[in-house]
């Protein structure tokens, strides 16, 4: 996916209106929407390919979506060591809330300490419940495994962020007001 708009309570309080364009790879192929988890309920199209999807709407009111970005050499941003970015956007859709209260209370390996402490401080910020669950569920993920660029954004009524991965630099978090 490469053009993604946002508006926040534009159509009422406690609104979100997404609207994208997956056009990065036309011929890529990918199956129309549909359910692509039971539990929680996730909605969106599947990455043939890889698996995983670039958005996702979930039950509870929140979406998840991806925005692949490029090396900063300008080659394809994929390569194969590399985990989907698509299954990240399933893994981060998909967190319980009861993983939020539990992480929450032992913390999560990888985002304490290092490049990741500074992401502490957006964390305690974040609305708690899903949007936290989410974006430390993201951070963790990033720390785990290697992955191309991107930038993934989660948005529900509650909280809004953007989560920027770039090679050789820190995970980067920024709140959506």
């Amino acid at each position: 996916m490469c053009t993604l708009i946002l508006g926040r309570d534009v159509l009422g309080q406690g609104r979100v209106l997404l609207a994208a364009n997956r056009d990065e790879d036309p011929a890529r192929p990918a199956d129309p929407p549909g359910v692509l988890m039971e539990h929680p309920r996730l909605v969106g199209g599947r990455d043939r390919r890889a698996g995983g999807t670039w958005l996702a709407l979930r039950e509870g009111r929140a979406v998840v979506a991806l925005l692949n970005r490029r090396e900063r050499s300008g080659g394809p941003a994929a390569a194969p060591e590399r985990r989907s970015r698509g299954a990240l956007v399933l893994e981060v859709a998909g967190v319980t809330v009861d993983e939020a209260a539990a992480g929450g209370e032992r913390g999560e390996p990888g985002v304490r300490g290092g490049p990741w402490e500074a992401s502490e401080p957006l964390l305690a910020a974040t609305a708690p419940g899903l949007p936290r669950a989410a974006l430390r569920r993201a951070l963790a993920a990033v720390h785990e495994a290697p992955y191309g660029p991107f930038t993934l954004l989660f948005a529900s009524p509650e909280a809004c962020w953007l989560l920027a991965l770039e090679p050789d630099r820190p995970p980067r978090v920024a709140m959506v007001p």
